[in-house]
């Protein structure tokens, strides 16, 4: 007789030159990108580092080169015992950078404690209907992410997402200056995305610089809708 227990659910996982087997059982209801966030800290445990930048997966694609859709179902894309190959963010970047380029809008500051530049970005993917958000410091890609109109809806409900937030303190003579920069996006009454806000926040300032992109999302046509919105502007 059936104990009633689920099934296992782990899969063989290929990163770089690393090999793990993953459990996946407990975010099998949840999204491929979710089990992707576990699988990025597996990685990171095993190969004992602080960073977890260089265990950061983007994308799943099958021992036999089927992409994974980052927002099906666990449940639905994955057996126990598959074989999956992970793709770093780094080679995530050098890969789908040179296709977001189009910006809809760059908040970029310049952080006079840290002696930096910082920015984000939002805008659409040129050779996908995808929308990408992007941070870097100075003239570097930290972080680039892209969304479809299928991935728009899995943020749930209604309010602000936090997609990232990069950022940290360091000692002034006044106590401690924060500094970070963020990407959310914001869901609507009816449960779809209507916009993305971008913040950048330098030490000098008192609060962050926000913009706001509102979003088309019409089949087959992500846009950008109307004018950027300039929600709060640092001062400092």
């Amino acid at each position: 007789m059936s104990s009633g227990a689920p099934s296992p659910l782990a899969v063989r996982v290929a990163l770089g030159d690393a090999q793990l087997l993953v459990p996946l059982g407990a975010v099998r209801d949840k999204t491929v990108r979710e089990a992707c966030g576990v699988i990025s800290a597996r990685f990171q445990r095993h190969l004992g580092l602080s960073d977890a930048t260089a265990t950061q997966v983007k994308e799943l694609t099958t021992a036999d080169g089927y992409l994974v859709d980052m927002a099906d179902a666990v449940r639905d894309t994955l057996v126990h015992g598959d074989r999956v190959v992970a793709l770093d963010a780094k080679s995530y970047n050098a890969r789908e950078a040179k296709h977001c380029t189009d910006d809809w809008v760059k908040l970029k500051r310049e952080d006079f404690v840290r002696d930096a530049y910082v920015w984000v970005a939002v805008g659409k993917h040129a050779k996908a209907n995808k929308i990408y958000v992007k941070f870097g410091t100075d003239g570097e890609l930290q972080q680039l992410d892209l969304f479809d109109e299928e991935a728009l809806r899995t943020f749930g409900k209604p309010g602000r997402h936090v997609v990232w937030r990069k950022g940290g303190t360091v000692a002034s003579p006044g106590g401690v200056d924060e500094y970070y920069a963020e990407a959310h996006v914001v869901v609507g009454d009816g449960g779809a995305a209507t916009a993305v806000e971008l913040s950048v926040r330098c030490c000098q300032d008192v609060r962050a610089c926000v913009r706001r992109v509102n979003l088309s999302i019409v089949p087959n046509a992500l846009q950008m809708a109307g004018d950027v919105v300039r929600v709060q502007e640092p001062t400092g």
